[in-house]
């Protein structure tokens, strides 16, 4: 009998591991996440990113950062993504001060560096990044470009209901931000 009951526990167990791990591998089980401040803009284990997301004034020093794409500056190719251009709009947003905290720690070591990193980020139905290719850059430091991608790499995309998507944006950092509203330097003016 004693036999028979651990068989039974030890299959449970085996079956809700597998559940677990199913609704973690596609982001649905981020119960850790959703409780912590900032969550959604920094996911679980990336310590350094989510102080820097949690502590709001530690940025006001820095005046330079990252400008991210217009709706019209990205291109969406493949699968539907789940909430559309708008959701892929709000990721971006949402991992603005991951993206800043990398570009702070390169200004730190090289002041006044900036440039445009213009990449293809393809996402798989989960969300998750299966590949980035870098098309082009001006930034001049390597370990800046590949530090961005392995930062984007991580995140949790959109879904979608099937099938891959990719996403095709360019990421410029400045010393000086525009003014909300005002084009980027170097942006061309409708």
């Amino acid at each position: 009998m004693k036999v028979r009951v651990k068989k039974c526990a030890y299959a449970m167990a085996l079956c809700l591991g597998l559940v677990s791990a199913t609704l973690i591998a596609c982001g649905d089980a981020s119960i850790e996440n959703k409780a912590h401040k900032g969550a959604a803009a920094v996911p679980a284990g990336f310590a350094e990113q989510r102080m820097l997301a949690d502590a709001v004034d530690t940025l006001d020093s820095f005046k330079g950062g990252v400008i991210l794409p217009l709706a019209n500056e990205i291109s969406l190719h493949g699968k539907e993504v789940i909430g559309g251009l708008e959701a892929v709009m709000t990721f971006l947003d949402e991992r603005k001060n991951g993206l800043n905290y990398i570009y702070k720690k390169y200004q730190k070591v090289n002041p006044g560096f900036e440039g445009k990193i213009t990449m293809d980020v393809t996402v798989d139905p989960c969300g998750d990044v299966s590949g980035i290719a870098e098309i082009s850059s001006d930034t001049g430091v390597p370990e800046f470009n590949t530090e961005i991608k392995a930062s984007l790499g991580r995140q949790k995309f959109p879904k979608t209901d099937q099938g891959h998507y990719t996403v095709s944006m360019t990421l410029a950092f400045a010393n000086d931000l525009p003014a909300a509203g005002a084009p980027a330097a170097g942006a061309e003016v409708k």
